[in-house]
């Protein structure tokens, strides 16, 4: 697989609800790519929760898993790549992202 893709949620209190949710959503984002892209695993950072998905195709993995994000507020995260060798994201979602990208 040739690029990262990163959906990242904001946290507020990093509580065990918080950690759940990731879980459910990841083990769903499982399911629905599982055939075409690989769900990696996840990390909880300052303020963010991260889920990680290795793909050939990034911008179909997001189209694939936006019906599951759907149910966890799509409003509140952003999704973006990078190449699986580089340093730079390239934001996908929100399409008017105008700040800079990251994962801490």
């Amino acid at each position: 697989m040739n690029y990262q893709l990163v959906i990242q949620f904001p946290i507020t209190d990093a509580s065990a609800d918080d950690f759940d949710r990731l879980i459910m959503i990841e083990t769903e984002l499982g399911i629905v790519l599982r055939d075409q892209h690989d769900v990696d695993g996840h990390h909880l950072g300052a303020g963010e929760m991260n889920i990680f998905i290795h793909t050939d195709n990034p911008r179909e993995a997001f189209r694939l898993a936006r019906d599951v994000l759907s149910k966890a507020d799509l409003e509140t995260i952003v999704v973006a790549f990078r190449e699986m060798t580089g340093e730079d994201y390239s934001v996908i979602w929100p399409e008017n992202f105008d700040s800079e990208f990251g994962v801490k």
